[in-house]
């Protein structure tokens, strides 16, 4: 599958096999034309986590305080805002961010209280 080689989300992969079948075209210039290849570039994964930390100013608060040992919570609650922050990176970016890099992002974010 498309997915595999990690240019795509998963989702985008079956809409690019779906639109490839209804079109007969090839699924990678579908991909390529509707702008759906993964983004990995880090500077504007940052970008759009700069835009969701601000905006999500209080999980943030709350995530670095979990990290930092300042607030007892159990480590399902650090999983689950980190997975929230992820979700809303990946919105920013039309689900094209890649997860990993967000996710390793967000660490720094609350283990720097910056980001580079």
């Amino acid at each position: 599958m498309l997915s595999a080689t990690e240019r795509v989300s998963g989702k985008n992969a079956r809409q690019a096999l779906e639109a490839a079948a209804r079109e007969n075209r090839d699924p990678g210039d579908i991909i390529r034309d509707r702008g759906w290849e993964r983004l990995s570039d880090p500077a504007k994964i940052a970008e759009a986590l700069r835009a969701v930390s601000a905006a999500e100013a209080a999980t943030v608060a709350e995530l670095r305080a979990i990290a930092s040992g300042e607030k007892d919570a159990p480590p399902k609650r650090r999983q689950t805002l980190t997975a929230f922050l992820v979700g809303k990176v990946l919105a920013a970016t039309g689900g094209r961010a890649d997860p990993k890099i967000a996710g390793e992002q967000i660490e720094a974010l609350i283990g720097a209280g910056k980001l580079n």
